[in-house]
């Protein structure tokens, strides 16, 4: 989410030095790129929060670890913190655990499926 925030912003950084004598088409042109910010923000947090349900229905199927279903939890709440204010960086740290447990559990549940 915050890599599509940087661009966005560094776009219109870059977009607003340029010579033009009608400002109502700068004004026009920021406010589209903020519209495509604000849409892929949107979008960008709908597949995260589907990514951690579907982490999360993953442990319903046979032969895969329960350990996903704690890991989807974790990976929505870390979500839910990188949104509000001063949490940030504990956000981040929980996305970070959180994915290091599904790339553990799928590996174990790799080799349950391959050895059976």
């Amino acid at each position: 989410m915050a890599v599509v925030l940087i661009i966005g912003f560094l776009i219109i950084i870059a977009a607003l030095p340029l010579p033009t004598k009608n400002p109502a088409a700068i004004a026009g042109a920021v406010a589209g790129i903020f519209g495509g910010i604000i849409i892929a923000f949107l979008l960008s947090l709908v597949g995260e929060i589907l990514f951690g349900i579907m982490v999360m229905k993953l442990a319903e199927e046979p032969n895969v670890e329960s350990g996903f279903k704690v890991t989807g939890i974790l990976y929505i709440v870390a979500i839910v913190l990188m949104l509000i204010p001063f949490t940030g960086a504990v956000g981040c740290i929980l996305s970070l655990v959180s994915v290091i447990l599904i790339y553990i559990f799928a590996g174990r549940s790799l080799e349950t499926l391959t050895v059976s």
